[in-house]
């Protein structure tokens, strides 16, 4: 039994991990607290053949579509020996979620957990598509299932584990044009909220310590909290309206009138390969370029002021020591 846990360990491999951002990604959920060792082995296989079916199908020889998979059970289980601290394996699956998810599998092996309820609350903030599968000898919290009425949620009940990986095919395919979508409308949040991601961090960081300390407190919002919202913009999409609403009151700018705002005018062609090609020679890691790429796109948004041309990899050296120090 030990060896079988083992190789269903090593097949829990995320399919896609040589795939980038533009491929979908679909988050695994399933129930992680206080398992007994029996229990853990259960969820193994329900984990491995939900992993399986997303590769046969995505895969296939007749009509592949390429798609990612994280599974919280390989990276974050909390019987796993590794250093990550609880903060740690929070900003994981959070990033995972917020920033790169556009479709969610929960397993609800025996109702579930607490980690579970917390991933299909940013599932149903994001509007993403969600299959909940729970074995049909159980009894299902009638919760979820009113949650459905409200949100793109299907929950089915399987009776073995092939009947388990039939379901996720069917939902696969009938499902496949949202998924195979989900970049594209990453890409859009990202371009609406760049804007007030952009101009609320900025005000945040003008902040000096006592203000900051101020606002924590009429916000109710750790600074960590803040910081953390304003790290990205897909974050920034991820939170309340009502923790926006107040981090905008705290540094004086009406959020939601800058989300109404019309989007961020686009980089030049000829902008754009210039931003590649200082990325090249400076050596400018991915996430460095998307920012540097949304910081523009803020500022040429404001308007009314003599900006750099950003036309050469100088200007772009000159833009990124402005804004990254």
């Amino acid at each position: 039994m030990a060896r079988e846990s083992n190789e269903r360990q090593e097949g829990l491999v995320d399919h896609g991990e040589d795939l980038g951002a533009e491929s979908p990604l679909i988050y695994i959920g399933m129930p992680l607290s206080q398992l007994p060792k029996e229990r853990r082995e259960t969820v193994e296989l329900l984990a491995y053949t939900v992993n399986e079916a997303i590769a046969q199908q995505t895969r296939s020889e007749i009509e592949p579509w390429p798609v990612r998979v994280h599974s919280p059970i390989k990276h974050s289980a909390p019987w796993k020996e590794d250093d990550r601290s609880a903060e740690d394996v929070y900003r994981l699956n959070t990033d995972k979620v917020w920033l790169e998810a556009d479709a969610m599998i929960i397993i609800a092996e025996r109702g579930g957990s607490v980690g579970i309820g917390q991933e299909l609350a940013w599932a149903c903030a994001l509007q993403l598509p969600v299959l909940i599968v729970h074995w049909d000898q159980i009894y299902m919290s009638r919760q979820p299932r009113g949650t459905a009425a409200e949100h793109d949620i299907e929950v089915k009940a399987y009776r073995d584990p092939e009947h388990l990986r039939d379901l996720v095919d069917s939902w696969l395919v009938s499902r496949r044009t949202e998924i195979s979508d989900g970049p594209r409308r990453r890409l859009g949040r990202q371009g609406h909220f760049a804007r007030a991601s952009t101009l609320l961090g900025e005000r945040w960081g003008e902040l000096g310590s006592g203000q900051r300390r101020h606002a924590e407190m009429t916000t109710r919002l750790s600074a960590a909290r803040i910081d953390r919202i304003l790290s990205d913009p897909l974050a920034l999409a991820a939170a309340s309206v009502q923790e926006l609403v107040a981090i905008g009151c705290a540094v004086g700018i009406d959020v939601l009138d800058l989300v109404r705002s019309p989007p961020l005018p686009e980089l030049r062609h000829g902008q754009r390969e210039a931003l590649a090609s200082a990325a090249s020679e400076f050596g400018w890691d991915p996430e460095t370029t998307l920012r540097l790429h949304d910081r523009a796109r803020a500022e040429i948004g404001r308007g009314g002021i003599r900006r750099l041309p950003l036309a050469s990899n100088q200007d772009w050296l000159e833009f990124a020591e402005r804004y990254e120090h």
